[in-house]
């Protein structure tokens, strides 16, 4: 099934099957849980013709968390949204690349990043069940950005990688469509790095939902019709997240330069 049978097929469930709720007042319609796998996770990138638009903005966003930053100075050239959901105006809870690559943790007297971990985990043994990045933010309660997104969790099997990730909440219009583009680029990533094949992705929303102002929106988007999509060149197997970085970059007409401080800090 590819991404936009897969993204039709959950917001078609959500209409004939989703219960109504009103979280903070707000009507929404949701289904829980909700699995959605993808057999070609390189199929990321959603082809409708009201949708053609995505792919600088979601460059933009890759580039964003691969630089390991929780500034929203570079974010917000391409969307106000984070600015909007910022406690401070400066940084962001759902910066998830701050969780993945920058942040530390104590190992045989030495700093290692959540990646950097499950990398070694997947290196060492490669039937591992232990290679999850767990996406924990530092303030949790009194925050306008409850985190979505709670784990990444990557197994190698018949020597491919598969990436489950475990969502808490996520909307299907504004958070759907680029987290599973941000996800399997990373999944891509880590297979590269491995030296390992491409294998499944299984997305699972414990609350997959819509609003319901936004139903006219999605059915005009489904209704639009098709474009070939434009995908980036498979990850090549010696790639390490500097090399994507370059590539998503110039993909997009972007200057690195804002990113070197946190960029060479963190490990080209």
């Amino acid at each position: 099934m590819t991404f936009n049978e897969a993204y039709s097929c959950a917001f078609n469930e959500l209409i004939r099957q989703g219960k109504q709720t009103s979280p903070r007042g707000e009507k929404v319609r949701e289904l829980t849980p909700y699995v959605l796998v993808l057999s070609n996770p390189r199929d990321r990138l959603l082809s409708f013709k009201e949708m053609r638009n995505i792919k600088r903005y979601c460059y933009g966003e890759a580039l964003w968390y691969l630089s390991g930053s929780n500034s929203l100075d570079f974010i917000s050239k391409y969307s106000s949204f984070w600015r909007h959901i910022s406690d401070d105006g400066v940084t962001c809870n759902s910066a998830y690349g701050k969780y993945i690559f920058s942040d530390t943790y104590d190992y045989a007297g030495e700093k290692v990043s959540q990646w950097d971990w499950c990398k070694c985990l997947l290196r060492i043994d490669k039937d591992t069940r232990q290679a999850v990045i767990h996406i924990k933010p530092i303030q949790i309660c009194n925050t306008k950005d409850t985190i979505c997104t709670l784990t990444m969790h990557f197994m190698i099997r018949n020597n491919r990688l598969n990436l489950i990730v475990n969502m808490r909440s996520n909307d299907i219009f504004k958070g759907l469509t680029f987290d599973v583009f941000q996800f399997t680029l990373l999944q891509e990533l880590m297979a590269a790095e491995l030296s390992v094949e491409l294998g499944t992705y299984t997305h699972i929303d414990n609350n997959l939902h819509v609003y319901e102002n936004d139903i006219p929106k999605i059915r005009q988007m489904l209704d639009s019709g098709t474009v070939e999509p434009e995908l980036l060149p498979p990850i090549p197997k010696d790639f390490r997240r500097g090399d994507l970085m370059y590539l998503l970059a110039d993909n997009c007409h972007e200057s690195l330069s804002e990113f070197s401080k946190e960029f060479w800090k963190y490990g080209h």
